[in-house]
């Protein structure tokens, strides 16, 4: 009861505030529909102010204004498909103390190795960042894409999801095919072809071309970038994927000089593929510099001050 009180309320606060903000329709990713001048992506939810990957951090992040919900994914024991940035998890006292002998000999506790039904008994966050709320437990992704579908439509606002499958090829090794369960539940979502508000993206680009090739995947997809990408690889994703998403540290380094890529904005575009950098947070000025080179969409810890930034430049909404 208490996780539907606290979830029940963030839920609301985020609708007022949407109503309040007169949030329009968002845009999709690349092709299709009306064009915003930048996508306010909510990296984990308003994961700078609640904890991340819960349903109250995805609602709040909504009612600040962001364009693309992301939820991180990976499976449980019992293959089912829950919100986490990691395949282990990091809240190691609560694990300790409930389940000590289920340790791996790495010394960590994997979600695969536990059931929803067991990880829910844990009463808490067991996500990253050590903010640990009673009551805000770990979401699945079924209930991140009924929190945003429900939302949309009390709105009438066309918010989408962008959930990222974390290690896929790890967990195929491990006999769970995080891939296909993730089209399969978007699919079932009602997100099926290029134009809906899903958009997949990854770190794996084998696992992106699998799921474009072998799984018949339409939804956008998006390569993910921490390292320099040579004209080669930009040339691959170009040749069945829908854009990038490169560290702003790539483009430029944290004092704002030229990064170890600087140039990567231009050369994706240039190829048709659209630019969503990650992840930001208060740095004002760092996005606008980023908006100003065009990029298609902004990753941020912080939604409601990434909203005002896209806003107060290119025009604002369109």
């Amino acid at each position: 009861m208490r996780t539907r009180r606290v979830v029940g309320t963030i839920a609301a606060l985020g609708l007022c505030v949407s109503v309040a903000m007169g949030v329009g329709m968002g845009a999709a990713l690349g092709g299709g529909s009306e064009e915003r001048a930048c996508l306010v992506i909510a990296h984990r939810g308003a994961s700078a102010y609640l904890p991340e990957h819960t349903l109250a951090a995805y609602a709040l992040a909504y009612g600040q204004g962001a364009d693309f919900i992301e939820p991180d994914v990976v499976m449980t024991a019992d293959g089912r498909l829950v919100c986490s940035h990691d395949t282990t998890v990091s809240n190691r006292a609560v694990m300790e103390r409930v389940f000590p002998g289920r340790v791996r000999e790495d010394g960590e506790w994997y979600y695969m190795d536990f059931t929803l039904e067991e990880l829910r008994s844990l009463d808490e966050s067991p996500g990253r960042g050590g903010e640990r709320v009673p009551g805000l437990r770990i979401a699945t992704l079924g209930e991140c894409l009924t929190l945003v579908g429900e939302l949309n439509a009390k709105t009438g606002r066309d918010v989408g999801v962008i959930p990222e499958p974390k290690r896929p090829a790890w967990h195929r090794e491990q006999g769970m095919d995080l891939a296909a369960s993730l089209v399969s539940a978007l699919s079932g979502a009602g997100y099926v072809h290029r134009g809906d508000s899903a958009v997949v993206q990854c770190f794996e680009l084998a696992a992106l071309r699998r799921m474009r090739e072998e799984l018949g995947c339409e939804l956008r997809l998006v390569y993910l970038c921490g390292d320099p990408v040579p004209d080669g690889v930009l040339d691959e994703v170009a040749s069945f994927a829908d854009g990038i998403g490169p560290s702003f540290k790539l483009i430029e380094t944290e004092e704002g000089g030229a990064g170890e890529d600087p140039t990567l904005i231009e050369r994706a575009l240039g190829r048709g593929l659209g630019v969503y950098a990650y992840t930001f947070g208060t740095d004002r000025a760092r996005q606008r510099r980023f908006v100003e080179r065009g990029v298609s969409g902004l990753f941020t810890n912080n939604p409601d001050i990434t909203r005002g930034v896209v806003d107060s430049g290119r025009g604002g909404r369109r």
